[in-house]
């Protein structure tokens, strides 16, 4: 593995992350008509909801809080990470927090543990995980063998769901494989790895549109674009593979058909910026982005911090 492409893959992927995110943000829960209304003059940094043009939401804010956590430990320590989590929440710059972390969160408030915080049953089968595990998929590069288990360990802290813990490890897998630049069969690779779940069928159903080549615009809303984690996963990865070479068309095709798009669009991004690294994302969009230099860097000191265990 080529360490100056992989310092850029770091980059690329946690910019493209909060890029996605940021692009998405103005989107968000709108109908396909209202998002095509929206960027009718072109994709382009919007402000909304009390968020200025160039800032992202809680998708970015609890990678970062992940992120920081691994920084600081040298590991991945759940506990740590979910007290990372409680210091975010008290400082009430929450962005459109889901409910289900919500609740998670102020259950860790109460002293439950890290391991019984997150929620259980039907309504905790989001996007959560999926949207915060690059820091995971990131320091786990070299080590792909405990992938699973600390992915697993960080999704639960809020979601204790088949599904929401399975589309944080299909995500995971993906963003090592577009690190790698490995990008061949990903659907049904990623499909095979979660089998038996909706996550799985939703992927399934992936491959076969992308073989008839159907556009992001017409596939997405086959797939489905709300909060659930297997229609999320499925749309995110769609958009990136039928735009391998372009974050700008990947993220642009993730955001015309509405939905949820603030994280189909950071997980998007995230998968280009881990592919094209940090040269293939636009820099007028880059030149707005909030915290741009603070994330530049905190990835560049966690791939010093990776290739310094790997030795």
């Amino acid at each position: 593995m080529n360490k100056l492409p992989l310092r850029s893959g770091f980059r690329g992927s946690l910019l493209g992350l909060a890029l996605g995110d940021s692009l998405g943000m103005p989107a968000e829960y709108l109908s396909s008509a209202e998002a095509c209304l929206l960027f009718a003059d072109g994709i382009r940094l919007l402000p909304s909801r009390g968020l200025q043009a160039g800032q992202f939401t809680d998708d970015t804010l609890m990678s970062i809080y992940t992120l920081s956590s691994i920084l600081q430990q040298k590991k991945i320590v759940p506990s740590d990470i979910a007290a990372q989590f409680v210091q975010w929440f008290d400082t009430d710059d929450l962005r459109e927090i889901g409910n289900t972390t919500k609740e998670a969160i102020r259950r860790l408030k109460r002293n439950i543990p890290w391991d019984q915080s997150g929620i259980v049953g039907p309504s905790s089968a989001g996007n959560g995980p999926a949207m915060r595990v690059l820091p995971i998929a990131l320091w786990d590069i070299y080590h792909p063998e405990r992938l699973r288990q600390d992915v697993f360990n960080c999704s639960i802290i809020t979601h204790q769901n088949e599904e929401a813990v399975a589309g944080a490890m299909v995500i995971a897998f993906a963003l090592q494989q577009a690190l790698r630049g490995e990008l061949k069969d990903l659907l049904l690779t990623v499909a095979r790895m979660v089998k038996g779940t909706e996550v799985s069928a939703k992927l399934r159903q992936a491959n076969e549109l992308r073989k008839r080549r159907v556009s992001p615009r017409d596939a997405l809303p086959i797939l489905g674009t709300s909060g659930y984690a297997p229609e999320t996963v499925a749309s995110a990865l769609y958009a990136f593979l039928f735009f391998p070479n372009s974050f700008r068309d990947a993220v642009s095709g993730s955001l015309m058909t509405g939905g949820d798009t603030d994280t189909i669009a950071a997980i998007c991004g995230a998968l280009s910026g881990a592919f094209l690294g940090i040269k293939g994302l636009p820099p007028e969009w880059l030149a707005q982005l909030e915290r741009k230099d603070e994330l530049d860097q905190m990835a560049q000191n966690l791939f010093t911090s990776v290739e310094a265990e790997a030795l």
